[in-house]
């Protein structure tokens, strides 16, 4: 699945939203958008994001299939007429398993659900079965193990405490009438096991639809995870400064101390790009987006509108910083004449990817008027620009 990019005004008032973070955070209100209920009426979304939007509030499959716990009561019956049973934490790990039994039923009535907008979406699945990740041929087993740990393998937890009820005999703690029944037990443990795992490896079997369905489940959130990152590490950035005072410092921290120097970088350096939340941040504090073209000024300037750029953007415009990004190296005649007709004018041309940016400030003052210094330091942040235009020719 490719991520969106794009934007909707999801509030009236606010600045545009992500639809991907709409999806996340109100599924409910792209449910209206697409029925065209909201102040957008009808709205289109693309491929990519409705079926990130129906992945996203996929619900979780249900089941009524359930097993009853007297199935599994009655075939250890014979096993528990041992009168070893009688020893209390023997019964409370077989109640446990019954436990475990009912919880589990009541997970799947209610759905196994996952929520795929999280970085450890897989380390830890919660899963209806104990072999994820299983073969089309191997044996689906109920996953009944959630409640206690001492569940987790009913047959081995028995053994284990029978082994300690023998060391009792030893002491002298324990009767013989128990000891032997202790020994009777132990010589059946295999076929005990055998037939726990026979009732609980049938109810397997009888789920194994819903397994198949759970698993398309799963995957089909795990869609929506992957989606999630690529457009989270994209959109969602925090970049940090590769060069300056400001070495190694995060973007955005730079954006709320020192504004200015940010627009000093975007104006002189060609690798310095902002994006994601860092761009969102820095167009909330300085007021404009220095990666937005204007509707107007979409005609092709000529090498003879570059000469005399005081009648092509006005002599009121404000110079402090227009940035000109065209397919084509300039004409630097053009340019030079340009600042021999406006000392106070400066340019700076730059080559960012297969663009030359040509970076003005200064204003159009005549010769008589005091000239500018034409050195711009990094050091001096103050001479950053407040306002930067991008034509795009």
């Amino acid at each position: 699945m490719d991520i969106s990019e794009r934007k909707i005004v999801y509030k009236e008032g606010l600045r545009p939203k992500y639809i991907f973070d709409i999806i996340k955070d109100d599924p409910e209100w792209i449910s209206l958008l697409i029925e065209g209920k909201t102040f957008h009426g009808s709205f289109e979304l693309t491929d990519d994001e409705k079926r990130y939007y129906e992945l996203a509030v996929l619900d979780c499959p249900q089941t009524n299939v359930r097993l009853n716990v007297d199935i599994l009561k009655q075939a250890l019956a014979p096993y528990f007429q041992e009168p070893i049973f009688e020893d209390e934490r023997l019964q409370f790990y077989t109640e446990e398993v019954y436990k475990s039994i009912e919880d589990y039923n009541n997970r799947l009535s209610q759905g196994i659900s996952l929520f795929p907008f999280r970085r450890d979406f897989e380390t830890f699945p919660p899963r209806p079965y104990e072999n994820f990740g299983l073969h089309s041929n191997e044996i689906l087993i109920p996953n009944l193990y959630s409640v206690h740990h001492i569940t987790h393998r009913y047959i081995e937890t028995v053994k284990q405490r029978l082994q300690g009820i023998r060391s009792k005999y030893k002491k002298g703690n324990l009767s013989e009438e128990l000891y032997y029944s202790e020994e009777r037990l132990r010589n059946k443990l295999k076929d005990m096991e055998a037939d726990y795992n026979a009732v609980i490896i049938g109810y397997g079997k009888e789920l194994l639809p819903y397994f198949t369905e759970w698993k398309e489940y799963y995957w089909a959130k795990q869609e929506v995870n992957m989606a999630w990152w690529a457009f989270n590490s994209k959109c969602h950035c925090r970049e940090y400064m590769t060069f300056g005072k400001y070495y190694n410092k995060s973007v955005c921290s730079v954006i709320r101390k020192d504004l200015g120097y940010i627009k000093w970088a975007l104006k002189n350096s060609s690798d310095f790009i902002l994006k994601g939340d860092d761009l969102e941040e820095f167009i909330e504090k300085a007021g404009y987006d220095p990666y937005d073209i204007p509707a107007v000024n979409s005609a092709l300037p000529s090498d003879e509108t570059l000469a005399d750029l005081a009648s092509f953007l006005g002599s009121s415009c404000d110079l402090e910083s227009v940035v000109f990004s065209i397919s084509h190296q300039p004409d630097i005649k053009a340019l030079v004449s340009l600042t021999e007709k406006y000392p106070s004018l400066r340019y700076n041309i730059t080559l960012k990817g297969d663009l030359y940016l040509i970076t003005l400030s200064g204003n159009f003052e005549d010769k008589k008027s005091q000239s500018y210094n034409y050195n711009s330091t990094e050091e001096e942040p103050e001479s950053a620009e407040r306002t930067v235009r991008e034509f795009i020719f």
